[in-house]
């Protein structure tokens, strides 16, 4: 299918977007709730020696990594969510109009709680990304997230980072992550209080490659440089992960609307953040199409 084909299917499968009806009936065995934050059976919590452990890595390193622990059932229908929103002709991101994609995150809890604090929020900016296993599949260009200045405490530990879920594998041959740790990257200080600082000085011996098996999650500060390296035709599998911005409650939001973990949210608070999110991420994107205009108004429309 045609760039233009694509776009032109986006627009025809718009209005049933901001429909709860539409998604219910695409993937009926995902629920829609207005808790999607509640599990039945929380996956159990890593021991405190282990968060500890967490903790310390994010302080010296600016990221760390869990054991994997979302079932292979929960994984199993977050990829036939992604997939089925594919094959639907939208972006991936609408996945978040399901429960399970927030009911993922609570599995993590004691996770974010040891950096974030008790109490944290979702920041809205979503993302689902799907990685094709073929030559032409790739991740990000090298970058830091940095949309925030002054996104650490007094103790350098982030108060918003960036959380990142394997739903597959992510390997070398698929679009693994590849990392600076914070203690090694000469510039990662300065990042800190001018965003506009990227990466010129560090040693290439101390790249880090985050090959990750499906159901761990991954998280970073703003200032990590890292990036999602070039795909093979030789994968077996294409990378799909789902991304979500965390921050803590001790400071004051970084945005309007966001959420406090766990709280109710609706199919309308989901679709706005999502809106939100595609506005955000791929503004340049839709703005260079000849129709731009009626996909920025289902945008607008739909962000509360």
């Amino acid at each position: 299918m045609s760039v233009q084909a694509k776009w032109e299917r986006l627009l025809s499968q718009l209005p049933r977007a901001g429909s709860a009806e539409f998604w219910r009936g695409l993937n009926r065995d995902l629920s829609i709730s207005d808790h999607p934050f509640q599990v039945p059976h929380p996956a159990p919590q890593p021991s405190p020696a282990l968060l500890e452990e967490y903790r310390q890595q994010m302080e010296e390193e600016a990221y760390f990594q869990t054991e994997p622990t979302l079932s292979a059932e929960m994984l199993a229908s977050m990829r036939t969510a992604i997939e089925g929103v594919r094959e639907a002709g939208l972006p991936a991101v609408f996945a978040f109009v399901y429960d399970i994609f927030y009911q993922g995150l609570t599995h993590f809890d004691a996770a974010f709680a040891s950096v974030l604090g008790e109490s944290y929020r979702l920041v809205p900016n979503l993302a689902v990304y799907y990685i094709e296993a073929s030559d032409q599949g790739k991740g990000f260009a090298p970058h830091r997230d940095a949309e925030y200045l002054d996104a650490v405490d007094e103790q350098g530990m982030p108060t918003v980072m960036t959380v990142w879920i394997t739903i597959t594998e992510a390997s070398p041959l698929n679009s693994c992550l590849y990392i600076v740790p914070k203690h090694r990257d000469p510039q990662y200080a300065d990042s800190i209080q001018d965003l506009s600082v990227s990466a010129d000085a560090f040693a290439w011996e101390d790249v880090r490659a985050l090959p990750t098996p499906p159901g761990v999650m991954s998280c970073w500060s703003q200032y990590l440089f890292h990036w999602g390296s070039r795909a093979s035709r030789r994968a077996k599998d294409p990378r799909i992960t789902y991304a979500v911005y965390l921050q803590s409650a001790k400071v004051a939001p970084v945005t309007d609307q966001t959420v406090a973990v766990p709280a109710a949210l609706g199919f309308e608070e989901r679709l706005s953040m999502i809106c939100r999110s595609l506005r955000h991420n791929n503004y340049a994107t839709f703005a260079s199409w000849d129709r731009s205009e009626e996909l920025l108004a289902f945008l607008d429309r739909h962000t509360l």
